[in-house]
């Protein structure tokens, strides 16, 4: 299944997408489809994040104790609720935009090299939309039970990988989920700064 994508923007920043991170695109278009939404929002993407299963959002997700029969339960019966809150016609709802752009950012700042499964997670988390809250809270997993999982899950990858180096991530959760707006961009900033200007750093 191919995902549809309206905006030349959105198609550049899907080049920098891992193919754990596409998959769960592809899967929340299914999802939209299958609950009959006409635009993919956050908790497509959480369904489609415990879909993917293998990358670390879904991971840490099943760790914390979601399951998606049940949040795609809790989502169903939340949209019942919701009666006459409809998707507009685009691809993607606002809030979903708004995590793909943020997933990016948290990636910059870590300079990760690309937009993996976990920045998704984070960059949704932070969203605190009311969908994703309500299946969270409809699972009993708070989100810093989610995000402790992503750390301990990227400290175990960082340690195979490099026995040497530490899990740089923590730092870039504290970012994402929560800090004055002014701060996190004059962090990113710092960090685009010093990519631009290695070779003076170092």
């Amino acid at each position: 299944m191919i995902l549809t994508v309206a905006s030349g923007t959105m198609v550049g920043m899907f080049e920098h997408f891992t193919d754990g991170a596409r998959r769960i695109l592809v899967l929340a278009q299914v999802e939209t489809r299958s609950l009959h939404d006409s635009s993919i929002g956050p908790e497509h993407l959480l369904l489609g994040m415990l879909r993917e299963d293998a990358g670390i959002a879904a991971k840490a997700l099943l760790d914390a104790g979601a399951d998606y029969y049940r949040a795609r339960a809790v989502i169903e019966e939340h949209k019942r609720q919701q009666t006459g809150r409809g998707s507009g016609p685009e691809p993607f709802s606002k809030a979903t935009m708004r995590v793909m752009e943020r997933s990016l950012q948290i990636s910059w700042a870590q300079a990760d090299g690309g937009i993996d499964t976990e920045h998704l997670l984070v960059a949704l988390l932070e969203q605190e939309d009311e969908t994703t809250e309500a299946v969270l809270a409809g699972l009993d997993v708070t989100p810093e039970e989610v995000v402790q999982r992503v750390d301990a899950l990227l400290a175990e990858r960082t340690l195979l990988v490099n026995p040497v180096l530490a899990s740089p991530l923590p730092s870039a959760l504290a970012l994402a989920l929560g800090g004055d707006r002014s701060k996190q961009l004059e962090v990113l900033e710092g960090v685009l700064w010093g990519i631009d200007h290695l070779d003076e750093v170092v």
